[in-house]
């Protein structure tokens, strides 16, 4: 097995470290920020790397109500090894909004006998699409069905009278 170099140009949908830090500055000074200007350099960082012509799924038009309709469906992921791992979707759980920023995570039984499945997978579901996802592992290693989260954080709208 070899390493291949992560790049902007053998992956386009890569984030560049400036464009991380951005958002993640933009989290920071939230509150203290005017929301919609802060809510554009935001979507400008994301709209040039991620968007749903990437990944067919776009988190900003669909948050915890999306994932809630797919509760015990499967998202299709690929295992380290290339398997096809069927991860069922158990339960969403659902933050109070703080913010402006909703808060949800999801969690995955996987079948018996699956590899490990930690960190960033390509899901394909049949009614969301394409998405990636960052899994990791949650409980006693030997539990069975082995579970999985996947965490959430989304900016959603500002009532204009607010933030001004």
């Amino acid at each position: 097995m070899h390493a291949t170099a992560l790049t902007h140009d053998a992956c386009p949908g890569l984030i560049s470290r400036g464009g991380f830090l951005k958002v993640l500055g933009a989290a920071a000074l939230w509150p203290w920020v005017n929301p919609p200007r802060l809510s554009a350099a935001v979507d400008d960082v994301f709209s040039t790397h991620v968007g749903p012509a990437a990944t067919g799924f776009d988190l900003q038009n669909g948050g915890a109500a999306l994932f809630r309709r797919q509760v015990h469906t499967s998202f299709f992921v690929r295992s380290e090894t290339g398997e096809r791992v069927a991860l069922r979707l158990e339960s969403v759980v659902e933050r109070p909004v703080t913010a402006h920023i909703e808060q949800f995570s999801l969690t995955f039984h996987a079948p018996d006998g699956a590899t490990d499945l930690h960190g960033t997978r390509a899901c394909e579901h049949p009614v969301l699409g394409h998405l990636d996802v960052f899994v990791v592992p949650i409980g006693a290693a030997t539990a069975r069905p082995r579970l999985y989260e996947a965490c959430f954080s989304r900016f959603v709208s500002v009532p204009p009278s607010v933030g001004r």
